[in-house]
C-alpha cells in the first residue's frame, strides 16, 4: 500500500516534502537490493579475462545498467563490490519519475545512469564531467544505456567561472583528478589539461532550471567551492545533497572539510550520515573528517523524510 508522509507544517512555514513509499522501500523494481555484487563466477570470469586481455574493452550489465569496462578503477568498483552502496540505496529511494538529479563530478556515469533510470523520461539528470578523456567515457556509457534524459556537460562547476588548468590522473586512477595537485597515497601520474569552469547559479540561471531534486558533489576536494557558487540554488531550489567530505581531498584547496558542513547549515541545511541500509541518523560536526560521504536535507524536508531516519536515532537534531 503507497503512503505519503506529511506532518503538518515546518518552522519556516511551509509544507514539508512528501514522498510517497512502498512498505519502507523503494518503488522500483531494481536489483541493488537483493544484488550488489556480482556472482562469483562472474568476477573470476573478469580476473581471467583481464590476465589475457588487459586493454580491450567490453560492455557489462551491473545491476542498473550497462557499463564498458576498461580495466580501470571504475571496473574494479563494480566487479568486486566497492560502490557506496548506502548511498546508491538512499539515491534509489528519494528519486521518483519527473525529478531533477545533478550528477557533480559524475567521473563515468555511474550515479547519473541510476538516476535516469529512477527518474524515468519524466525526469532529468545533469551530469558534468570536465576531464575531456573521462568525459568521452560518460557519453559511451549514455549511449550503451540508450539514455536521452541525460544531459552531459564537459564542465566543471566552482565557485568562479573560468579556464584553469586541471591536474587529470592518468591510468587506472581517472577518477582522483581535479583542479588541485593531487594529495593521494602512493605515486600517481598526472597530466595538466585546460577545462571550462562554470558556477552552479550560472548553470542554473542560463539553462532556465527550474528545480533540483538532489545534487551529489564529489569533486576530489573543490566541495566547497561548488557550493559557494550555488548560492541561489540552496536558497530557493532547496536540493538535497550528498557531498564527500574528507581533510585530505581539501587540503591542497587550503580549508579544512568542516566548512562544507558550515557553508549548507548557514541555508538552514541539516547534516545527517549513513547508518546502514540506506538510512540515516543526525550528524555530529567533528573537527577533522577521514572519508565519508554525508548528507544535507534542508531543514523543511526533514520531517517529510522520517521514514528513512534509524528509528532509535530519529530526533530533529539541532543545525
Amino acid at each position: 500500500m503507497g503512503l505519503v508522509t506529511n506532518l503538518g507544517t515546518t518552522s519556516r512555514g511551509e509544507p514539508p516534502f512528501q514522498i510517497s513509499t512502498v512498505a519502507g522501500t523503494s518503488a522500483y523494481p531494481m536489483s541493488i537490493r537483493k544484488r550488489t555484487i556480482p556472482s562469483l563466477v562472474s568476477r573470476r570470469f573478469r580476473r581471467a579475462l583481464r590476465r589475457v586481455v588487459p586493454n580491450v574493452r567490453f560492455p557489462f550489465r551491473f545491476n542498473w545498467g550497462w557499463f564498458w569496462c576498461r580495466g580501470d578503477s571504475l571496473e574494479r568498483t563494480l566487479f568486486e563490490g566497492e560502490q557506496n552502496i548506502d548511498e546508491i540505496v538512499f539515491v534509489q529511494d528519494i528519486l521518483r519519475p519527473g525529478m531533477v538529479f545533478f550528477d557533480v563530478g559524475s567521473n563515468q556515469g555511474e550515479y547519473s545512469i541510476l538516476a535516469a533510470r529512477l527518474v524515468r523520461p519524466a525526469g532529468r539528470v545533469f551530469a558534468f564531467e570536465p576531464v575531456p578523456s573521462i568525459f568521452s567515457m560518460l557519453i559511451s556509457n549514455i549511449a550503451l544505456n540508450r539514455l536521452g534524459n541525460v544531459s552531459p556537460h564537459n564542465l566543471a562547476l566552482g565557485a568562479t567561472a573560468g579556464y584553469p588548468l586541471m591536474y587529470e590522473a592518468l591510468g587506472r586512477n581517472s577518477g582522483l583528478s581535479s583542479l588541485m595537485p593531487l594529495n593521494v597515497a602512493g605515486p600517481v601520474e598526472t597530466a595538466q589539461v585546460k577545462v571550462q569552469l562554470s558556477t552552479m547559479d550560472d548553470f542554473v540561471s542560463q539553462n532556465q532550471i527550474a528545480k533540483i531534486d538532489i545534487a551529489k558533489i564529489d569533486v576530489e576536494g573543490g566541495e566547497l567551492n561548488v557550493i559557494s557558487g550555488g548560492e541561489m540554488a540552496w536558497r530557493r531550489l532547496r536540493p538535497i545533497a550528498i557531498v564527500e567530505v574528507q581533510d585530505r581531498r581539501t587540503a591542497p584547496w587550503g580549508y579544512e572539510a568542516r566548512q562544507i558542513i558550515e557553508s549548507l547549515r548557514a541555508h538552514d541545511y541539516v547534516w545527517f550520515e549513513f547508518a546502514g541500509g540506506g538510512r540515516l541518523r543526525p550528524h555530529a560536526q567533528k573537527l577533522h573528517y577521514e572519508y565519508c560521504n554525508l548528507v544535507a536535507i534542508p531543514s523543511e524536508k526533514t520531517l517529510g523524510l522520517s521514514h528513512l531516519m534509524k528509528a532509535e536515532s530519529w530526533l530533529r537534531p539541532a543545525r
